[in-house]
């Protein structure tokens, strides 16, 4: 569904049914990311909607609750989006109402709308928070505990003692929240020399990131301030002018990084944006040793905080160079084999050829199923080539060999078994591994059992490869010696064959254009008038029901009819 043909791929009814909704507040989060709250009489809900470049609809989210693929409010904010109004767009109605309540705010008297607001925050005590946040003279600065308070006051004024909150409330609250700590934030970022006030900063992070699970809050507006201060500290963290300070104002962050066996990514992210920020490398370069040694501290990979660390570090010790460094902490992930093999092969790069193998075995060991080793079977092959090991590279070349059919890797491994009934075994099983790979559709498994066969000059045996699944090209490779094993076996095969099977590896497109070649040798070697007489045979009712005449069989009458 794109914002084209949305109006196309919906009924009438669901397209009514958007009347009833008001978009509001919506935001471009990201490129092609719009979030908003959609209205629908009392209630609100949270709904976002992503389009791809070409304004397809590729994801979408509502918190009211219905299973439906498209609610009301999601495709009220599709309309919303396709009809380009602006976000700050207000309805005329709402907009007489509020020029008629700026023109009693002139006219009614100070007493009179002092006792307005007490009676109203006395009945809501998210109002009373909001107007304490805006109006406050107090003191700045807020103890953790003080913090905790705030967040837990704030919580229970809009959802009271209730563990989860309904889509108006969590919108609710994801607007109050923000404007009830931003002092915190504003102070800490004012003063981020001070180690109260981190603690204090560090507190609020926190509270809002489990506030989030808690509640079963579905929104994204929490984690969006999160980010939104998390963004302003480190402007306020990259101004300091002494290194000192700065090392030691993100030293606070790389500190709190881990907790039990769990990783503040939240923090890991904020690190990484610092980096990123500074132009000053000796600093990068220190604050990266610091955070490498708390990951040598903490990180097992084995939770998905901890593989998220590693796959972070790692890309931030990579894109600056530093791998030569810092290449002796890093270790493969538990089924992270694209991270692992990146790993492997940037060790291979600088020269670190004994640990690549190392992790390369350790991989095929702990693998669970024998396809994902055979990425670390193919850079050990190279390895061990490039070393010569050729007792080793035979034992690569065995267990790499049924996912590849590679005929010269077959000889070489072949060539190393000394027993012969063990090379017959081998052979044998190797036959069969790729006859079921080519009832699969593995082309390679099918050239590699005709490659055998013209290697061993058993042509006798070729013809009862060739069926349904074997190519006409492969049939033309091998034509004269097939000839002159039998020739009436090999007209027999040639037109007889059925051309139907599940893979088609005989594909019309690809394999019919060898069909000239292939009955040029036909009229080279077979009389016309014995041509004609098998074109006869095929077509006879009897033999109808046996075979139908495949492609070539239809051509090779077309060529002999002219």
């Amino acid at each position: 569904m794109t914002l084209k043909n949305y109006t196309k791929e919906l009924t009438a009814e669901q397209l009514n049914a958007v009347a009833k909704c008001r978009v509001r507040e919506c935001d471009e989060t990201e490129k092609g990311v719009s979030v908003a709250y959609v209205d629908e009489g009392s209630s609100s809900f949270d709904v976002s909607i992503t389009l791809s470049a070409s304004d397809e609809v590729t994801q979408s989210n509502c918190d009211c609750g219905n299973n439906v693929a498209f609610c009301r409010h999601k495709i009220a904010l599709l309309t919303h989006i396709a009809s380009g109004k602006k976000t700050a767009a207000k309805l005329a109605k709402v907009n007489k109402k509020q020029d008629k309540a700026e023109a009693l705010l002139d006219e009614v008297g100070f007493a009179e709308l002092k006792e307005w607001v007490r009676n109203l925050i006395e009945k809501n005590k998210d109002i009373g928070l909001s107007f304490i946040s805006n109006f406050s003279a107090g003191k700045q600065y807020h103890s953790t505990e003080e913090v905790r308070k705030m967040i837990k006051e704030t919580v229970k004024a809009v959802i009271g003692t209730k563990k989860s909150a309904d889509a108006s409330q969590v919108k609710k609250l994801s607007e109050l929240l923000p404007e009830v700590l931003k002092p915190i934030a504003f102070y800490y970022q004012a003063n981020v020399m001070d180690d109260k006030a981190f603690q204090s900063f560090h507190i609020m992070i926190e509270e809002c990131v489990d506030l989030q699970y808690n509640i079963n809050a579905n929104t994204v507006r929490i984690s969006r301030f999160i980010e939104e201060v998390l963004a302003q500290s480190a402007d306020a963290v990259n101004k300091l002018e002494a290194e000192a300070s700065w090392l030691w104002a993100t030293g606070n962050f790389v500190d709190q990084l881990s907790y039990g066996n769990n990783i503040r990514v939240h923090y890991l992210v904020h690190l990484r944006n610092i980096i990123a920020a500074t132009d000053d490398e000796n600093r990068r370069k220190k604050l990266i040793s610091l955070l490498a040694a708390q990951f040598q501290q903490h990180a097992d990979g084995h939770t998905t905080g901890e593989v998220t660390f590693t796959k972070t570090l790692y890309n931030i010790v990579n894109d600056y160079g530093l791998l030569p460094q810092y290449y002796k902490i890093f270790k493969p992930l538990r089924f992270q084999n694209e991270f692992n093999l990146q790993l492997i092969h940037r060790l291979l790069e600088n020269g670190h050829t004994a640990l690549a193998k190392k992790y390369c075995l350790e991989q095929i060991k702990a693998n669970y199923q024998a396809e994902y080793d055979v990425p670390y079977l193919e850079i050990l092959k190279d390895i061990y080539t490039a070393e010569k090991d050729d007792e080793k590279l035979a034992a690569v070349l065995m267990a790499l060999f049924p996912f590849t059919y590679n005929f010269d890797d077959y000889l070489f491994a072949s060539a190393r078994i000394d027993s012969p009934e063990e090379k017959k075994k081998w052979r044998t099983g190797m036959l069969n591994s790729a006859r079921g790979a080519t009832a699969r559709g593995n082309s390679y498994a099918l050239e590699f059992r005709f490659k055998l066969l013209d290697y061993e000059k058993n042509y006798k045996k070729m013809f009862d490869y060739i069926d349904s699944y074997t190519p006409y090209s492969t049939i033309l490779k091998y034509f004269e010696p097939l000839f002159a094993t039998s020739k009436d076996r090999l007209i027999e095969r040639l037109t007889e064959k059925n051309d139907d099977n599940v893979f088609m590896l005989s594909k019309p497109k690809q394999d019919d254009p060898c069909f000239p070649a292939l009955f040029a040798l036909v009229k080279k070697y077979y009389d016309v008038t014995y041509l004609k007489m098998v074109i006869k045979k095929i077509e006879t009712p009897r033999a109808w029901y046996v075979h139908r005449p495949n492609r070539f069989a239809v051509y090779m009458k077309e060529q002999l009819g002219k």
